[in-house]
Order: structure tokens, then C-alpha cells, then sequence
């Protein structure tokens, strides 16, 4: 993550991509809550965002521009496995998926390259939140492509 961490915005954003079929299920609130531990939110915070995002949210007031590249196709990956965890992406899920990649200001092949190795990712440690490894997702992304390991 950046020093500043990923900050409020970016969960309300994964919140709105998982409310994007007019629900939220148990397993989106637990991959956002599991990205908010992974940054490093105090007890008092997460239980904050928890709750928060038990409530519809939509995206129309947040920021995510001003993110670090690294922080925005982490934002991205995290979002396109959400989409995946019900086992069916929803054309409107879709669209949120692709209003969030214009707010991150990624391109066609960034996003392309942070739904693969969420993917990739997803498919080595564990496609559920509780057994997803954020940790080497956010490095692979931090690498540059031609020297990223496969794995």
C-alpha cells in the first residue's frame, strides 16, 4: 500500500460494485473487510466500514483518481474477483466494474492485466476471501510485468 494506506473510498467503491446486483452477500462484505484488515485499519475503523457497507452505496462521490498506481490496479483486481465470488457476473455489475476502472483512470490493458493476476491469484491460494492472498496480489501488481514471477 501507499504510506497513507488505501483510505475509506476504496472499500465504499468495492461496496458499490458488490451492492451493483442489489444485494450485498455475506462473502463481498467479507472480501472488503478482508482488504480493510489487510490495510491495516484499527479494530474501531473496520467495524466502521462494516457497518457502513451493509447499506447500499453507490459510487458517485468518490475519489479514486488521486491513488498510486500500485493502490489503483490493486483497487481494480480486488473488484473483478469480487464480481466472480457469486459465481455470475451481472451486466450491471459489469458496468460498475467499468465506471470504477474510469474513476481509477486505468487503462484497457492495466485493468486487463489486474483481472489477471487476481485470477492468477485467486486460482494458487483460494478463490473464497477468507483463504485469498491479497498480500501477493498487491506485489505482483507492484512488479513490473517482465520481471513478475509466474506462478
Amino acid at each position: 500500500m501507499s504510506e497513507a494506506g488505501l483510505g475509506s473510498d476504496i472499500y465504499f467503491a468495492l461496496a458499490a460494485l458488490a451492492w451493483a446486483d442489489g444485494f450485498l452477500n455475506d462473502e463481498d462484505a467479507e472480501a472488503i473487510a478482508r482488504v480493510a484488515e489487510y490495510d491495516g485499519l484499527d479494530p474501531n475503523s473496520l467495524a466502521r466500514i462494516k457497518s457502513r457497507i451493509r447499506r447500499p452505496v453507490t459510487l458517485d462521490s468518490i475519489d479514486l483518481a488521486r491513488l498510486a498506481i500500485e493502490d489503483r490496479l490493486f483497487v481494480y483486481a480486488v473488484a473483478s474477483w469480487m464480481t466472480r465470488l457469486d459465481g455470475a457476473v451481472s451486466r450491471h455489475e459489469s458496468q460498475v466494474l467499468a465506471e470504477v476502472a474510469s474513476m481509477l483512470s486505468l487503462t484497457p490493458q492495466e485493468c486487463d492485466r489486474a483481472r489477471v493476476e487476481a485470477l492468477e491469484v485467486a486460482t494458487s491460494s483460494g478463490r473464497r476471501p477468507k483463504d485469498y492472498d491479497f498480500v501477493t496480489l498487491r506485489q505482483r501488481l507492484g512488479q513490473p510485468q517482465s520481471i513478475r514471477p509466474r506462478v
